[in-house]
């Protein structure tokens, strides 16, 4: 009972969370709502799983994972890679290898509303053939590409640019930073490691 009682008393907290207001007094499910309308797509994004990969001089390779719920870090869902199939920096099969392994935990899991992969239309591709190879569908994907902020979507491989001031695209950046730096936080541990 107890634990139901903890159950509720958190979907509550989330569900007040969700209609307090941010940054300019608009609300998360507000952002969300308008992001999914602007970009097409099938589910508004509650849960998004932020994706990146991170080597050292084309080697040691791995990637990150991480999740955010209505805009808000849920840093038990994070997890680390080891990319165990590309031996030297092959950024499309090391993406492939890590999508392949997040999307089969979806089976017994956590399904997320969107994946974000850091990086652009070839990035975008590879994850999409390895979700495909998995049987996974109705899941949203894109990815977002650094230097002009492009954002790649399965519909829209030519690239959609959202307003700088876009809450959606506010959000989408804070998920792909995130991953980034949980990438080479873990990048730079196994470094340590080795040299110690």
């Amino acid at each position: 009972e107890g634990d139901l009682m903890d159950m509720q008393r958190l979907n509550a907290f989330h569900a007040m969370k969700r209609k307090l207001t941010t940054k300019g007094g608009v609300s998360y499910d507000q952002i969300s709502k308008k992001l999914a309308e602007d970009l097409g797509l099938k589910r508004v994004p509650r849960r998004i799983l932020g994706i990146d990969i991170s080597h050292l001089g084309g080697a040691q390779i791995v990637a990150s994972c991480v999740s955010f719920m209505d805009g808000i870090p849920d840093k038990n869902e994070y997890r680390r890679f080891n990319i165990k199939t590309v031996a030297f920096n092959d950024d499309y099969a090391s993406i492939s290898e890590v999508v392949t392994r997040v999307t089969k935990r979806f089976r017994s899991g956590l399904s997320p509303d969107l994946i974000l992969i850091d990086g652009g239309l070839g990035q975008l591709h590879a994850a999409m053939k390895a979700m495909s190879a998995v049987g996974v569908s109705g899941v949203d994907i894109l990815s977002l590409a650094k230097k002009e902020e492009t954002i790649y979507l399965p519909t829209r491989p030519d690239g959609v640019k959202l307003d700088k001031q876009h809450g959606g695209l506010k959000t989408l950046q804070q998920v792909r930073d995130e991953a980034h730096r949980f990438a080479v936080q873990f990048q730079r541990h196994k470094r340590k490691a080795i040299f110690q």
